[in-house]
């Protein structure tokens, strides 16, 4: 089950695909809208049902096994796949929801219209298809995702507590606010602020230490969970990735047979500038902006530390060299990104075949 390529290598419909119930969904928050080709019916049948997992089993419930389902990648999404497969469900493909906007361009919106549309370019294979991310993948991302949004939310809070201080001129010396000799200068630095001043950061420190201690609790669950991930490990040896760079990396790529080769991947990580260019003139260069950016943002950070690390690597050359060059910091970044993320898709397919040859 999933939405991987036919076993011929392309989309186009299979002879099978006319036995099997057709079914494309349009998932909404509280009710859905689906519209079911079943075999033998020459019109598609559109029903409405509440988007939860008895009103999903209904709706499949009234259709001839086997099921073949399509829906469009939304919010709620993660949740009807789980469902569609504990429902055991053949065959479940997620759509790319900007890949189906133009094919809907210039064409009346409705529910009802968006899924038979999806039923049109399930059956005849043209359907612009999202990763379908396994559930052991989805489970390594929520962790990853939350220890990035608490990291930052904890750097917001500092930021907001020196910036409340320097107002009044007053600094804390220390680097870490949360160790014992800031949170001691960072006490007598609220005294001498006013009445106001002094509520706010009263406020802000206790939900900095709040923060520092979850952060803490999901730094525990990284470890855990790398120890169980050895291409991750694998992928540490690398300049500029860390334990939780690695783990984050491998919960965004997901698995790295997808990409047919090392352009692939950088293409989706939106590394790989594009070209305008017309006869004899070239135009600028920019990057896509459809790509899968928290994975690009990944790149850049692991090829930023890279270049400032000691060792030796692809990324630091390739970051020096343009850097010597005159080009502009940036430049060079997204360059060194996309030679970081080389050795990462090398790396992760070394990691692979030594792993099969253990076993």
């Amino acid at each position: 089950m999933g939405n991987a390529p036919r076993r011929d290598g392309s989309d186009s419909p299979r002879k099978a695909d006319r036995f099997m119930s057709q079914i494309a969904m349009d998932v909404h928050q509280k009710r859905s809208v689906s519209a079911c080709q079943i075999p033998g019916r020459d019109e598609p049948q559109v029903r409405r049902y509440c988007t939860t997992r008895a009103g999903l089993e209904e709706m499949l419930g009234a259709l001839p096994r086997p099921w073949i389902v399509c829906l469009e990648a939304t919010r709620q999404s993660p949740a009807v796949v789980r469902w569609l497969r504990e429902l055991e469900v053949e065959e479940v493909h997620l759509v790319d929801a900007k890949g189906l906007k133009a094919f809907l361009k210039g064409k009346p919106k409705s529910d009802a219209r968006d899924a038979k549309e999806m039923l049109a370019l399930l059956q005849v294979g043209r359907l612009p298809k999202a990763y379908l991310a396994p559930p052991e993948v989805q489970e390594v991302r929520a962790l990853t995702r939350a220890r990035d949004y608490v990291r930052r939310g904890s750097t917001s809070l500092r930021n907001q507590l020196r910036a409340l201080l320097n107002q009044h001129g007053l600094e804390v010396p220390a680097r870490d606010l949360c160790g014992v000799g800031g949170q001691r200068q960072l006490a007598e630095s609220i005294e001498q602020l006013g009445p106001h001043g002094q509520t706010a950061a009263q406020q802000l420190n206790p939900l900095l230490l709040a923060t520092e201690q979850a952060l803490d609790a999901l730094d525990g669950q990284v470890r855990e969970e790398l120890a169980r991930q050895p291409v991750a490990q694998a992928l540490m040896g690398l300049p500029g990735i860390g334990p939780v760079m690695a783990l984050a990396l491998v919960a965004e790529l997901g698995e790295i047979e997808r990409f047919a080769d090392v352009a692939h991947l950088l293409s989706y990580a939106g590394v790989a500038p594009r070209a305008n260019d017309s006869d004899e003139h070239q135009g600028e260069r920019h990057l896509p902006q459809r790509c899968h950016k928290r994975l690009r943002h990944l790149a850049i950070q692991a090829a930023q530390a890279a270049s400032r690390s000691g060792q030796p690597s692809h990324a630091r050359r390739t970051y020096e060299r343009l850097r010597r060059r005159g080009l502009p910091p940036n430049t060079a970044k997204i360059a060194a990104a996309r030679d970081l993320l080389k050795d990462v898709f090398y790396g992760w397919k070394r990691s692979l075949a030594a792993l099969a040859r253990a076993a």
